[in-house]
């Protein structure tokens, strides 16, 4: 993000809403620079126009975020699941919080069903790995002697397996669920590995 657009969106974050002029004097710029970056910002879909009418006269043109935008801004969604975790894992027994990961693993699996390509287990791997990639685990797969091999070199849950190792059985599940097949896991990050790699069986001995 260009530094100056960058700006314009934390103080609309701020604001919830400012016109060109406030954003121009808030920034020391003019009226058109200020322009010219919101037009960068409306095409890429990070603000939106509207008109309000303060008084008498030309209604006045504001600019405000959209819902694309707040992914800009900092989340912590690794701090709630942990608490959330926490919270069951004082409530239920360990066997309990395994039920309940895997019933999450499967709810997350269940949109990757669809489409999947039913003609071969290479093929469900092909696709599982540009689906993992593509939600930015840094996947890729490759053939192996009995199977396949799926790695991940990013962890999606890293900050929250980190403390509770037990949601890395949210990803034996979920390409367990997806592919049809045993799948165990051969390397982890949690382990000092570079990756995360599961082994997928084809059922073929070698």
């Amino acid at each position: 993000m260009q530094p100056t657009r960058w700006e314009i969106l934390q103080l609309l974050k701020r604001r919830g809403r400012a016109t060109v002029d406030e954003l121009a004097r808030a920034l020391n710029m003019t009226l058109m620079g200020v322009r010219l970056h919101l037009v960068v910002l409306d095409r890429d879909g990070y603000v939106q126009r509207s008109t309000v009418r303060h008084k008498p006269g030309r209604p006045a043109l504001v600019y405000a975020l959209t819902p694309k935008a707040e992914d800009l801004f900092p989340k912590r969604y690794d701090l709630l699941a942990e608490k959330i975790l926490e919270a069951v894992g004082q409530q239920a027994a360990p066997a309990d919080t395994r039920t309940i990961l895997e019933r999450a693993a499967r709810s997350m699996a269940a949109p990757l069903l669809v489409g999947l390509p039913e003609d071969s287990l290479e093929q469900r791997v092909c696709r599982v790995g540009e689906i993992l990639d593509e939600i930015g685990a840094f996947a890729s797969w490759e053939r192996a002697e009995g199977g396949y091999l799926i790695h991940q070199c990013n962890c999606l849950f890293f900050r929250i397996a980190q403390r509770n190792r037990d949601v890395c059985f949210i990803d034996d599940i979920l390409l367990g669920e997806v592919l049809g097949v045993d799948v165990s896991r051969r390397e982890c990050i949690l382990d000092g590995a570079s990756r995360c790699s599961f082994f997928v069986s084809s059922g073929e001995q070698g």
